[in-house]
């Protein structure tokens, strides 16, 4: 399929915000070629990956964040 547009989401911790996040469904209901990139620190990251409109997630190291951005700036 053929990608419409990227999303990037950043929202690193705050376990309630994660889980009570529907944004990424209601983005995939209303089009399902948006790529959903999702930053968030290792602990949450498995919930992240469990929501099925998520495609990407990228973990976030607090005592290395400078550096983990700018490799991700590069991908």
């Amino acid at each position: 399929a053929i990608v419409t547009q990227k999303v990037l989401i950043v929202k690193t911790s705050s376990l309630g915000d994660i889980m009570q996040d529907s944004s990424c469904q209601t983005l995939k209901e209303n089009d399902p070629r948006i790529e959903i990139t999702w930053v968030v620190r290792s602990r949450f990251e498995p919930l992240v990956r469990a929501c099925t409109a998520v495609d990407r997630t990228v973990t976030f190291y607090r005592a290395r964040c400078t550096a983990e951005f700018a490799n991700f700036y590069k991908n």
